[in-house]
């Protein structure tokens, strides 16, 4: 698979992982303070779409088309952001991590489930009918 291919592929993954961990913020950030749900939502899309897209993304893409994705190098990718953001704001920072390794595991995991391995050849029919894919 073209690394273009597989690049956008991943990206639809994170920008759908992103929106879980924006509905589980938003969920608990209306329980604990009524209103505030739908702020928070909006508020994690906002700031973790240019991550999920410029950022998690293609180095998630590179580590698995090179085949050296493992949890300590995934969970690196995810927690990066929060960890610099620590340096300005310690709550913001934290709240990046907590979402940056949420969607590194989600965007690995549906990875693993749909996408396959990074290797595959895309001309083997026998190994695409028996995966379940999202994208034909």
């Amino acid at each position: 698979m073209r690394f273009l291919d597989q690049l956008w592929r991943v990206e639809v993954l994170a920008v759908a992982a992103l929106a879980v961990c924006a509905i589980l913020f938003g969920g608990y950030a209306g329980y604990v303070r009524p209103g505030a749900g739908s702020v928070v939502l909006g508020y994690t899309l906002r700031a973790g779409l240019p991550l999920a897209i410029l950022w998690f993304a293609p180095a998630y893409t590179l580590l698995r088309r090179n085949q050296r994705v493992t949890w300590t190098r995934l969970l690196s990718i995810g927690v990066l952001p929060g960890a610099v953001a620590m340096f300005w704001q310690v709550n913001l920072g934290a709240a990046y991590v907590v979402g940056g390794s949420l969607l590194a595991v989600l965007t690995h995991l549906g990875a693993q489930r749909w996408l396959g391995d990074a290797t595959d050849d895309p001309h083997d029919e026998e190994e695409r009918r028996r995966r379940p894919t999202l994208f034909k």
